[in-house]
């Protein structure tokens, strides 16, 4: 079956074996040097996605990107694999930069090392485009699948996954319990785990929207908006058992969305204020990749909580880190407590947080350390012994 997609810039429906040269003739111009990819399901390609990224940018920010668009559900741990064969066990880590690889490079991707979704992300080819703020500019993806019913042929509307049958609303009615029902959502994880779709919109293709313009990344938000934003975003956390389709989800995700784009504002700021401080390029980037992963990933992933709210969470953290991250080690505890006291000093400087609340985090730190530390060494010991 030859699946069609659309291109996020022009709006064009075009078939997945014309979108390369489609994005290459269209579409490759501008001043920042990237790379385009393709993300495709390994056992169902019918799943696709062209995307780029700047040539220098680490693989973190795919393994970010991937999990939002694809895979996030409940936190799992994911890799991406050395060589394009699956029975090797050698992995990458996070921080290898893209321009490592060359063109033509498959980099097997995996999700959740129980309810595993394998990925194949394949570096296609270099390609320009105008500068942004962000990492991740999405080119084009698969039209949502035409899921029918299993019980009438009717279209499906949820996912069955104790029968692994899609259902219509009516025969979903019919079952005894609804415990096992997700959406159908257009992604190689449908239907496994938690996963009920995108962690936010921003992805999801809509013909109406004009042609996306890129943002200047000399365009900083001040201090002052910040705070003022920040006041406006009302603290939540995400409901233990809610339906999908209810307001009070729907309520969720949009505070979660508005708390991200914050975020993003934070990050910039706090690399601005760092490059003020006369640090080095790469110590920059380690405090902000460092941070980027703490406030995006743990604290707003889980809880829906504010940067602020990370003053008191730094303990949870570290432990979910050491046990999460294929990456973690004492070296790496130790880079994000001081990624930590630096982002969280340049928010107290710009009146985000309190005395206290910093207070607080270099207590932590400096009293949990060496416990930390400890229990990063037992853990090593046993996944050795494992």
């Amino acid at each position: 079956m030859i699946t069609k997609g659309n291109c996020y810039i022009c709006g064009k429906t075009i078939a997945k074996t014309a979108i390369k040269n489609h994005i290459l003739k269209e579409h490759n111009y501008g001043d920042e040097k990237c790379y385009l990819l393709k993300a495709e399901g390994h056992h169902d390609k019918n799943y696709w996605l062209y995307f780029t990224m700047p040539v220098e940018s680490l693989l973190l920010f795919a393994d970010k990107f991937l999990r939002e668009i694809w895979c996030e559900c409940c936190g799992h741990m994911s890799l991406f694999k050395v060589g394009d064969t699956w029975g090797n066990d050698d992995d990458y880590g996070m921080n290898e930069r893209l321009s490592s690889f060359a063109v033509g490079t498959i980099l097997p991707y995996e999700y959740d090392f129980g309810d595993t979704t394998e990925l194949n992300v394949t570096i296609m080819s270099e390609i320009l485009r105008p500068k942004q703020n962000e990492k991740i500019c999405l080119i084009a993806r698969n039209e949502p699948h035409n899921e029918m019913c299993g019980k009438c042929g009717k279209p499906a509307t949820v996912f069955d996954s104790d029968s692994w049958e899609a259902l219509c609303d009516r025969c979903a009615k019919r079952l005894p319990t609804d415990d096992f029902l997700l959406p159908i959502t257009n992604s190689p994880r449908c239907g496994v785990c938690g996963y009920e779709g995108e962690v936010n919109d921003k992805w999801v293709f809509d013909s109406k929207k004009s042609k996306p313009q890129p943002v200047s990344k000399d365009k900083i938000v001040s201090e002052a908006e910040i705070i003022l934003s920040a006041k406006n975003i009302k603290q939540t956390k995400p409901p233990k058992k809610i339906s999908i389709y209810s307001d009070e989800y729907s309520e969720y995700i949009k505070k979660c969305d508005a708390i991200r784009r914050l975020n993003e504002i934070h990050l910039k700021n706090f690399e601005n204020y760092l490059t003020n401080k006369g640090l080095t390029e790469k110590t920059i980037r380690n405090h902000v990749v460092n941070t980027e992963f703490y406030i995006n990933n743990y604290l707003l992933n889980y809880d829906a909580l504010e940067v602020k709210q990370g003053c008191h969470k730094i303990s949870s953290y570290m432990d979910w880190f050491m046990r999460k991250t294929t990456w973690a080690s004492c070296a790496e505890i130790k880079a994000n407590a001081a990624s930590f006291k630096k982002f969280y000093a340049f928010l107290l400087e710009s009146g985000i947080i309190e005395q206290e609340d910093y207070d607080n985090l270099v207590e932590t730190i400096k009293e949990e350390m060496s416990y930390w530390l400890e229990q990063m060494e037992k853990y090593d010991d046993m996944l050795d012994g494992y």
